[in-house]
């Protein structure tokens, strides 16, 4: 819908909570002390506040509502985030686990690749694997993070407390990986997965293997024992159904 159209659609109430908030934020500290860029700031989130740009919407679907670029997009999206006093630490810790379980592998399964809108979890997530000394690959694509399979797992790792990661190499174990050490295991666990969703044990496997990964990953940072070393097993059994055999006529 044309964001006129939106804007005309709305309920008497958010109209005076869209006037009520701006004033409120434009009169301090003292009328028109407010620059331009902190007014596009404020306005851009309080369409988001109530409901004119809803959540869902791609940064493209929202250049061509505001007719503006996607850079601009981008940075607006940005400045309203760090001014978001919501997004604390523990928010953005969950909110990465639920972006890298959207991960994909590719061709050769040696990189991890998975897409990210938002800038900022983008760039607390790129921030994170530069303390740990890795790089995050985004020439192509700037939503679009790929990252070396052996620096995914020091990422994973770092998302885990201490206490989770015995859990973690324990389960794997019992899942049937046999090195000794966490990296160790979680090195193996995503090698493996990687190749089957390469499809180097064929299309099906990597079809099954491309649904269970996120459900297998979040596993890792979030569910008991006993659910990781389901979750993992279920993977490391996946093999590809043999040919059917020729029949002669």
């Amino acid at each position: 819908m044309p964001l006129a159209d939106l804007i005309e659609a709305l309920t008497p109430d958010n109209q005076a909570k869209f006037v009520r908030n701006f004033l409120d934020r434009y009169l301090q500290p003292a009328f028109g002390a407010t620059t331009k860029a902190e007014i596009d700031v404020l306005v851009f989130s309080l369409l988001h506040q109530i409901g004119v740009i809803s959540s869902d919407r791609t940064h493209y679907e929202i250049a061509r509502d505001l007719r503006i670029t996607l850079t601009r997009v981008r940075s607006l999206k940005m400045q309203m985030a760090l001014r978001d006093a919501t997004q604390t630490e523990p928010v953005l810790h969950d909110r990465i686990i639920d972006t890298i379980s959207s991960l994909r592998f590719a061709k050769d399964g040696s990189l991890i690749q998975f897409g990210i809108e938002d800038p900022l979890l983008r760039e607390d997530i790129v921030a994170r694997l530069k303390k740990l000394g890795a790089t995050a690959d985004s020439s192509f694509n700037r939503e679009l993070v790929r990252i070396q399979l052996d620096a995914f797992v020091d990422f994973i790792t770092d998302l885990m407390p201490d206490s989770r990661r015995e859990v973690v190499r324990q389960s794997l174990i019992r899942a049937g990986m046999t090195d000794d050490s966490l990296r160790g295991v979680l090195i193996g666990a995503l090698t493996q997965l990687g190749k089957k969703a390469a499809g180097a044990a064929g299309e099906v496997v990597a079809k099954q293997a491309g649904e269970l990964a996120g459900p297998a990953i979040k596993a890792l940072l979030k569910s008991a024992a006993d659910t990781v070393t389901d979750a993992w097993h279920n993977i490391f059994s996946l093999e590809e159904a043999p040919a059917a055999p020729v029949v002669e006529v």
